[in-house]
């Protein structure tokens, strides 16, 4: 078995674009989980609701996962179907096929399925 690498290394892994791997204690449920970060998503499917559209960029809360806090970020039109986000700082597990849901305070602007993310 390898060593194991540090909290700082891992971190500066990912801070270079590189994808880790998380492990659980043996005894436990000896499993691990693939972590990456990505400042860019984007979303096809995408369902609007407090707004009819985008309209060139605009800045909302993008929320990735129902635990997520959400981060600042600019969403911008592709085509009728796709939307780009661009997060203000990099997000982890912004992977393809999550949700990304948008937000303006409290309110659902709208969301889609992850399709891209780097």
């Amino acid at each position: 078995m390898s060593d194991f690498g540090t909290v700082e290394q891992a971190l500066e892994d990912l801070k270079n674009g590189k994808i880790i791997v998380v492990t659980d204690d043996p005894d436990r449920e000896n499993e691990g989980d693939l972590i990456c970060v990505a400042k860019f998503a984007t979303q096809e499917n995408v369902n609007f609701m407090a707004i009819p559209d985008i309209e060139g960029e605009m800045r909302f809360t993008g929320k990735i996962r129902y635990a997520h806090q959400g981060a600042a970020c600019t969403v911008r039109k592709i085509d009728d179907n796709r939307i780009e986000c661009i997060f203000d700082e990099p997000q982890r597990a912004a992977t393809p096929g999550q949700a990304l849901v948008l937000y303006d305070g409290d309110i659902v602007v709208g969301g889609g399925t992850i399709i891209k993310h780097a």
